[in-house]
């Protein structure tokens, strides 16, 4: 497929908008791209998306994010994602069925890939957030693996079931918490995911860039 989500988040802000980040992994068919989030029922474009890093295999990563207000989802409202190049147009709407964005959003779709971060912060020495695994197995060992020092040393803490979404989402939320005093020391800090489903290792690494929050700015 020359187009594919990799995964969507979703937070609800405060002012009552929801936030949207769209991820999608893309063939590698020429220099002059153009990936877009649309809504297929109109035609009309949510957002452009950018490019994020260089995959593997002659596949890269483009991120997208754009707000609507939650007033306006009615009983749900549908995306797709679309990649023009050279006069050729590659769509991926979840075949044939779009992406719908309804009013009790969960935090995560995952399209392709097992395992990705759905929020992570540092506040003084503790660092914390959630995770999103895919559920096609039995689930165990999800952990969070860090670093303050750029990968000299590192650390890991276990993530633990917080919930599991709709069985039509297929996805279970894990949470991590870690308390180091280096934190409060560090300017950025490194890490990525971990988990085992069905007997099999998979990692979640930002797409071979790591995961990276600036403790110091």
């Amino acid at each position: 497929m020359s187009i594919q989500l990799a995964y969507a988040l979703f937070k609800k802000e405060r002012s009552g908008k929801l936030k949207i980040e769209v991820y999608v992994e893309i063939e590698n068919l020429g220099f002059e791209k153009h990936i877009c989030v649309k809504n297929p029922r109109t035609g009309a474009s949510y957002c452009e998306a950018v490019y994020a890093g260089f995959v593997g295999n002659n596949q890269e990563c483009w991120q997208a994010s754009f707000e609507i207000d939650g007033d306006s989802i009615g009983e749900g409202l549908p995306f797709s994602v679309e990649y023009s190049i050279g006069g050729k147009t590659f769509v991926d709407d979840n075949n044939g069925n779009s992406y719908l964005i309804v009013p009790d959003m969960p935090e995560i779709i995952i399209r392709s890939g097992m395992i990705f971060l759905i929020d992570a912060a540092v506040d003084g020495a503790s660092f914390f957030g959630k995770i999103g695994v895919k559920r096609t197995g039995e689930i165990c060992d999800v952990k969070v693996l860090f670093s303050t020092d750029k990968w000299q040393t590192f650390h890991e803490t276990p993530a633990r079931l917080d919930r599991d979404l709709p069985e039509f989402y297929g996805v279970s939320v894990y949470t991590f918490s870690a308390k180091l005093k280096e934190l409060k020391k560090a300017d950025t800090l490194h890490f990525y995911l971990s988990c085992v489903v069905g007997g099999e290792t998979f990692w979640g690494n930002n797409f071979s860039r790591d995961y990276i929050i600036r403790v110091k700015q």
